[in-house]
Order: C-alpha cells, then sequence, then structure tokens
C-alpha cells in the first residue's frame, strides 16, 4: 500500500511540476529556453538562475507538501482500513457470538424437547403400566366371578339332581312300599287261605278219626 501510494507522490509531484512549469511564464520560457539554447549566455545567467533556483524551491517545497499530504493519506488509510479490519473483525465476532448463541439456544431447544419426549415417554409408560394392571385385576376379578358362577351353577346342578334324585327314590320307594303291601296282603290273603284249608282238612281228618273210632 505504501508503494502504491508512493507511485503516486512521485506521479502527482511530476505531474504538478509540469503543471507548474507550463502555467508559469517564466517558468515556460525557462523551459523553452533551455530546450532551444544549449548553454546559457554568461550575461543572462543570474536572473534565470535565481528564477529556476525559486522555482526548485517551491517545487521542493510542493513535492514535501505533496509527500506530506500522501504521508497523511496513507497514514489516514492505514488508521481507516485498521478501523475496517477492527470492524470487521468485531462484525466477525459478533456474527461468531450471534452464532454460538443461536447454536446454545438451539441446543438448549433440542434438549428442552429431548426432555420433553422423555417425560411424555415416562407419562406413557406410567399409563400403560397402570392400564395393563388395571387389565389384570380385571382379568383376576372376571376369573373370580366366572368360578364363582361354575361354582354356582355345579351347586345348583347338584342340588337339582340331587332333588331328582330324592324325588325318584322318593316315587321307588313309594312303588316299593305298595310293592311290599300288596305282596304282604297276598301273602296274608294266601296265609288266611291256606290256614282255612288246614282248618278244612284239619276237620276232616278229625272227622275221619271219629269215623275209624266208631268202626
Amino acid at each position: 500500500m505504501c508503494a502504491i501510494f508512493t507511485k503516486r507522490s512521485r506521479v502527482t509531484s511530476e505531474a504538478f511540476w509540469r503543471a507548474g512549469v507550463n502555467h508559469c511564464p517564466e517558468g515556460a520560457a525557462f523551459a523553452g529556453d533551455q530546450r532551444n539554447k544549449g548553454s546559457p549566455s554568461s550575461g543572462a545567467l543570474f536572473p534565470k538562475e535565481e528564477h529556476s533556483f525559486k522555482l526548485r524551491e517551491i517545487q521542493s517545497k510542493t513535492v514535501q507538501e505533496i509527500e506530506q499530504l500522501t504521508l497523511q493519506l496513507t497514514k489516514s488509510h492505514k488508521v481507516e482500513l485498521q478501523k475496517v479490519h477492527q470492524q470487521a473483525d468485531e462484525l466477525r465476532s459478533a456474527a461468531l457470538s450471534d452464532r454460538a448463541q443461536t447454536h446454545k439456544q438451539s441446543l438448549e431447544s433440542l434438549h428442552n424437547c429431548i426432555q420433553m419426549k422423555d417425560e411424555e415417554i415416562k407419562r406413557l409408560k406410567e399409563a400403560l403400566e397402570q392400564h395393563e394392571e388395571k387389565m389384570r385385576r380385571q382379568a383376576e376379578d372376571l376369573k373370580r366371578e366366572t368360578q364363582e358362577k361354575i361354582r354356582r351353577a355345579v351347586k345348583r346342578e347338584e342340588r337339582k339332581w340331587e332333588e331328582q334324585r330324592d324325588e325318584a327314590l322318593k316315587e321307588q320307594r313309594g312303588t316299593l312300599e305298595q310293592q311290599i303291601e300288596e305282596a304282604v296282603r297276598r301273602g296274608r290273603i294266601e296265609v288266611e287261605k291256606e290256614r282255612r284249608n288246614a282248618l278244612v282238612l284239619q276237620s276232616k281228618v278229625t272227622e275221619l278219626r271219629k269215623h275209624l273210632i266208631l268202626e
């Protein structure tokens, strides 16, 4: 950058010098005399040399001022460039800080989302366990109710079967009692008949004995 400004200062100095010579009549005359003549005459040398000296002095001061101005501009440019670099660094740092903050917020948001999902999964697991426990209890209650219903049904069937058995036994006992009574009645009739027959026979035997004795 300094080389660029130095080169520019040289070009500017030369241009300024040329411009000064062209705009100054005496300088132009001096330059024309120097171009048209070889070496000046001894009679006209002092005024021209004095004028040339003043011109060189003005040119030197102008070059110094231009170089000083160029140096100031270079320093100002360096300062501005440093400010630009500093601002760029600050902007870069701010951008990185904002990006880091955004990344941090994104990570925090993701962490919160994961935590919420974990809590939701935990709640769902607890709800599932409660539902399974409820279903297990309902199954046990249904099993007990079914077993109780079966037990009652079996007991009811047993009682019904016992009642039917008792009724059948009662009917059979009644029939047997009737048959026994009938058999006893017939037996009594037969016994009575046999007793009567025996009495008749005994009476006949007695009469036969009487006849035998009488004879």
